[in-house]
């Protein structure tokens, strides 16, 4: 019985004595592993990643409203979508050739175009709301798509 309580009372001070000596073990017995070199995009394969995946996703775009394109209660959100699709593919191109810009340019003229880039992404998003049965699911996949493409090239623009 003594031997319990004594066991009860030292094991809350043990643990992590124990766990420290098993971390030590493991890492002293398995050999460290050697991290592999990141190769790191240039801006210019950046912007030309950027391109093909969003041409890429415009395609797939196309190709998934295709069945909706022929009535006409989808028809006005279609076109304002696709206008609003290649007017934010325009921002973000333009947005690539300042950032590829000698010398760099300033962000008195980069931060007009990142304003229009989240505006037209946001009005993507309230015609995506607009956009009945179906049709909302593609227009969401492609806004998604596209959405991930232009903060990707934000990002690793920097």
């Amino acid at each position: 019985m003594k031997s319990q309580v004594l066991i009860a009372r030292l094991l809350p001070a043990l643990v992590p004595a124990l766990l420290l000596g098993f971390t030590l073990t493991t890492t002293v017995a398995l050999p460290a592993r050697a991290a592999a070199p990141t190769k790191v995009a240039t801006p210019a394969e950046t912007a030309a990643q950027v391109r093909s995946q969003w041409a890429e996703a415009k395609k797939a775009y196309e190709a998934a409203v295709k069945p909706y394109a022929g009535k006409p209660e989808y028809a006005a959100t279609l076109k304002q979508f696709g206008e609003t699709l290649d007017a934010t593919g325009l921002a973000l191109e333009q947005y690539l050739t300042l950032k590829l810009a000698a010398p760099p340019t300033p962000a008195t003229k980069i931060t007009p175009v990142v304003d229009q880039i989240a505006k037209n992404l946001t009005t993507l998003r309230a015609l995506q709301g607009k956009a009945g049965s179906g049709l909302v699911t593609v227009l969401g996949a492609a806004l998604g798509q596209h959405n991930q493409i232009t903060q990707n090239a934000l990002k690793n623009m920097r």
